[in-house]
Order: structure tokens, then sequence, then C-alpha cells
């Protein structure tokens, strides 16, 4: 691959080349720009790279999809022409006009759709020019994940403790309702008068445990994760 300093000392020897090997230089330039655009394509960030006049030098793919933007842009378009989002936009042209470098400032856009992104922006000499490069992480998935994970320990926690509570609760009652049991047996020995005194309450009681163990018991069975239930299914229609 030709390095900066190859490219400059051919240049100054441009008069000299013979056109077989300038030829030749041509064509494994072509191809060393083939090989780095198709690196930079696989890149996971946006890759931008434009001049002081804010003319693009170049775009990878992933800019590309990150922005929405069409083809063609690399040869004809400015840096202008590529944010709807007003912040993105408006923090670009500032850092440029001030040549203040960015280092994985995050950024909410709402543009071409909400994302929270990551933007770094440095200044480098490419050959006799200097040029700007952009660089854009979308971190919306990392941060969905990050809030999900959360998300889901809280809600082991809670269930946590909403189990313990309900055995709490549930050991207390299967108390009562043992010594209840224990009273209705007893109640046989008393009178008629006292037997129909008591019964009503006794009988209030019971019941209410009896729902209070239920609720308790449906609290518990809705805390406990199902087993996954398998069948079989076409994939196409679910595709």
């Amino acid at each position: 691959m030709a390095t900066t300093g190859f490219l400059e000392r051919m240049i100054d020897r441009m008069d000299r080349i013979d056109r077989k090997h300038l030829e030749r230089y041509v064509l494994d330039l072509a191809q060393d720009k083939k090989m780095l655009t198709s690196l930079l394509d696989e890149v996971q960030d946006g890759v931008l790279v434009f001049t002081r006049g804010k003319k693009i030098v170049f775009l990878n793919r992933r800019m590309k999809q990150l922005f929405n933007l069409p083809d063609g842009l690399e040869s004809s378009g400015s840096v202008p022409e590529l944010f709807e989002d007003t912040p993105l936009a408006g923090l670009v042209a500032d850092a440029v006009a001030r040549q203040d470098e960015l280092f994985h400032k995050e950024l909410q856009v709402l543009l071409p759709r909400p994302m929270v992104l990551s933007i770094t922006l440095q200044f480098e000499k490419l050959q006799r020019s200097e040029v700007a490069v952009l660089l854009v992480r979308d971190l919306s998935q990392n941060e969905l994940r990050t809030r999900e994970h959360f998300q889901i320990e809280n809600l082991e926690s809670m269930a946590g403790l909403a189990a313990g509570i309900a055995h709490e609760i549930g050991n207390p009652l299967n108390s009562i309702s043992i010594h209840l049991q224990l009273l209705m047996n007893h109640l046989k020995s008393l009178a008629d008068r006292e037997r129909k005194k008591m019964r009503p309450a006794l009988r209030a009681i019971q019941e209410e445990t009896v729902r209070l163990d239920k609720i308790v018991r449906n609290f518990l069975g809705a805390l406990r994760r199902k087993p996954l239930q398998f069948e079989l299914h076409a994939i196409h229609p679910l595709l």
C-alpha cells in the first residue's frame, strides 16, 4: 500500500516517470483505495471526512445507514446537507468553526429517528491540506440493553421481595386455619345455644381466611416463571 511519503515523492518526480510505470502506480492506488473503502464500509462507526470548506471527501456505508443518506454524496455533497437534526448539525458546525476536537460526546438526536450518538471529531493533515474526521457511533442499542437490564433486575428484586412477603403472610394464615379447625371441632362439644351463637363468627373467619389464602396462592403463582411450551409451527408465516 502506498504511503503518503511515497506519494509525495512520486508527485515531485512526475516528469521523470515513464507512462508505463505511471499507469502501474495509478492502478495500484486505485486498488488501495478500493480496499480501504471496503474496510471502512465494514466499520461499525459512521465515518465522514470533509474539508474546511465542508466538502465531503469520504463517507462510509455506516454513516449513510445512520442518517438515511443517498449514494453519490461523496462526489458532489457537502456537510450541511447530511444532518436533518439541528442540534447535531449545530454541534459539528460550531466545533469546526472553533477548531475544537470532540471526544465521545454523547448527543440525543430525533432525526432521522431517535438515537443516542457518540460523536468524535478530529482534525488531520491529508497530504497538503487539513481535513476533519467525524466518527459517529450509535449507542441506542447499548442504552436500551442497559435499561432493560436494570428493569429486569428491578423486577426480579421486587418479585423476590413480594414472594417473601407472601410467604410471611401465608404462614400465619396456615396457623389460623389449623386453630380455626380445632375451634370448629371444639364447637361440637358445646351446648346448642352456645354453638348457634359462635358458629356465624367462626364461619366468617373461615371464609375470609380461605379468601386470603387464595389471594396469596394466586399472587405466588403469578410471580413464578411459567415453563416454556414448545409447539410445531411453520416458519414462513412467522417470518
